[in-house]
């Protein structure tokens, strides 16, 4: 670039030009490449909180934003921090409390680097941790990360204790991880909600079906409040009622209803009468 300028120099002195007119001429020419216009000083970037006209004019990652009396200044963009007289990237930071917390235990406290990004140094160092897999145990913070331990079991696969299993799996009799409950004798049931009948049962049995006086209830029967399948419903406190469509007929109630003549202010209607839209007894004639 030197070179380059002082050639058009000589050449313009050969040709005769006035030394006023070169000088003027060189100077032009510095003036153009530092970037000065016409009215003699360099435009430079609206700093954070300046007056502008639109975002072009303000520094890298602040945007121009108009106020409540129609003004408008430059201000750091969604997810920028402003550090003195700039705008970081977003998500970037001017100290470590705009870092956020990357809940991770095996980290410190953020540092905010140089470059305005956050830094998590590791901390911990083989401390014990949860790498958030139900399928790995005795993990340790190690540079930063939760790792290491010894992979457990999953369905279907051997174990000797429910310990080898993952997460929340039981260990069968049999040394099989159950993917659900487990029958009286140990094994594993068909369905993951089932559950072990009674002590001496070895059968599997939906909650709500099984009794303690019995193996499980028929899938159209439930248990009663003494432990005996009901073959109908059950009364207010639990016990079987005598027909299969009797109910509760209230909370206060110790007697089965049948469902049309119960009443919300009556115990349960006569046999001649029926239970009106305002929960009474009235005469069915």
């Amino acid at each position: 670039m030197e070179s380059e300028r002082f050639d058009r120099f000589t050449r313009a002195f050969g040709a005769g030009l006035s030394r006023r007119r070169l000088v003027g001429s060189a100077v032009g020419s510095l003036v153009a490449e530092l970037g000065f216009g016409k009215r003699g000083l360099a435009q430079t970037l609206r700093k954070p909180g300046e007056i502008c006209r639109k975002t072009g004019e303000c520094v890298p990652n602040a945007v121009c934003e108009p106020d409540s009396h129609g003004r408008s200044f430059c201000t750091c963009g969604s997810g920028s921090h402003q550090c003195g007289s700039l705008c970081t990237a977003p998500g970037g930071c001017c100290t470590g409390a705009d870092c956020p917390d990357d809940g991770n235990l095996c980290t410190g406290n953020p540092i905010c680097t140089a470059q305005h990004t956050c830094f998590y140094p590791p901390a911990n160092q083989g401390a014990p941790c949860d790498d958030g897999d139900g399928c790995t145990a005795d993990t340790k913070c190690v540079n930063g990360t939760c790792t290491g331990g010894r992979r457990l079991h999953g369905e279907g696969e051997t174990c000797a204790t429910p310990d080898d299993c993952c997460a929340g799996l039981p260990c069968s009799i049999e040394g099989i991880c159950c993917s659900s409950g487990i029958s009286c004798d140990g094994s594993c049931c068909p369905n993951a909600t089932d559950e072990c009948a009674g002590i001496v049962s070895q059968f599997c049995c939906p909650h709500e079906r099984r009794c303690l006086n019995a193996q499980c209830c028929d899938p159209d029967k439930t248990c009663s409040l003494g432990g005996v399948c009901c073959a109908s419903g059950k009364d207010c406190h639990g016990n079987c009622c005598p027909n299969a469509t009797d109910v509760c007929a209230g909370f206060s109630d110790e007697i089965c209803c049948p469902p049309e003549k119960r009443c919300l202010n009556a115990q349960c209607c006569g046999p001649d009468e029926t239970c009106s839209s305002g929960g009474l007894c009235v005469s069915a004639f």
